[in-house]
């Protein structure tokens, strides 16, 4: 693992853990997931690729724009085949951009690309199962050697279950279920593995606060993106959301995330979610120690130190 930095542990920064970087390096690894034939019928998505910065002004831009939000660090995200883009920008701002986390995607990667990412930087990887069409689910044996190389490297891995928005229509793509963990917390050979379900699992939190029952310790979730899922879930709004995952989890089991990328950072996102952890400090749902845990030190105790 890293080495911890006194300056981040139990401080009172913020930490985005979910943070795409996206630049016109990234075109060709996003096409890979995403086929371009699923967005030629949309001229918007068209000219938003044609108009995307270089890697060096979205790293200048990024830094800027966090102070915006008031974001101290991130950990850049990028597509699977990507590596490189990420990688160019931590040495640009290493006061800034902390760490990596490239995606994995087991329809072209090897497992042992992960051993390559960690040698450069990544702490997690990423994997979005929804994209993989009818290749893959997470819970096929073929995933077992990309987990197994997580747990040997020390490395939690994020996995992207729920309904999928980010790019264009995608006619494989299909909402993917948390519950498919079931082989993988259940694997004698895994006993040690912790996972991070992004966006409060996107439509499937209930499933997560179910697992968690037996398995709180390993469960973690990150609060970003929009999680306008809510629409269609029994939670009437996102501070409920925040409330019934910090009595399920508890407070060190949550990681603040934007799930920034289209845009340089998502302001709304960030000032909304740390508006509610205000509220639920003032409320004394929790205190002002959790809510620094919630939006900085929980990741860099699980993924920084």
């Amino acid at each position: 693992m890293t080495q911890p930095n006194s300056q981040l542990e139990n401080s009172k920064q913020t930490i985005d853990s979910h943070h795409h970087f996206f630049t016109k390096d990234s075109v060709t690894a996003f096409n890979r997931m995403i086929p371009p034939e699923s967005y030629q019928d949309n001229p918007k998505f068209q000219q938003f690729l044609e108009e995307l910065p270089t890697t060096e002004e979205r790293a200048k831009l990024t830094v800027v724009e966090m102070e915006k939000s008031s974001v101290d660090k991130i950990l850049l995200m990028s597509f699977s085949g990507d590596f490189e883009t990420v990688y160019r920008a931590r040495e640009m701002y290493p006061d800034k951009f902390l760490a990596l986390i490239p995606f994995v995607d087991p329809r072209y990667d090897p497992p042992e690309i992960i051993g390559d990412y960690k040698k450069k930087g990544a702490v997690s990887v990423k994997f979005y199962p929804g994209s993989w069409g009818n290749n893959f689910n997470f819970n096929d044996p073929r995933i077992f050697p990309y987990l197994e190389k997580c747990l040997e490297l020390e490395l939690v891995p994020m996995v992207h279950f729920g309904v999928m928005k980010g790019g264009p229509v995608n006619l494989n793509a299909w909402p993917a279920n948390p519950l498919e963990l079931r082989p993988w917390l259940q694997n004698p050979k895994l006993v040690d593995q912790k996972y991070i379900i992004a966006h409060f699992g996107a439509g499937y939190l209930r499933e997560v606060f179910l697992m968690a029952y037996s398995h709180q310790k390993r469960l973690y979730v990150d609060t970003s993106g929009s999680n306008d899922w809510i629409i269609w879930s029994p939670f009437p709004n996102l501070t409920q959301v925040f409330e019934k995952s910090i009595h399920a989890l508890s407070s060190q089991h949550i990681l603040f995330g934007t799930d920034s990328g289209r845009l340089t950072m998502r302001h709304d996102v960030a000032l909304r979610q740390k508006g509610i952890l205000e509220d639920l400090v003032t409320r004394r749902v929790i205190s002002d120690e959790d809510r620094w845990d919630i939006l900085g030190n929980n990741t860099q105790r699980l993924l920084l130190s």
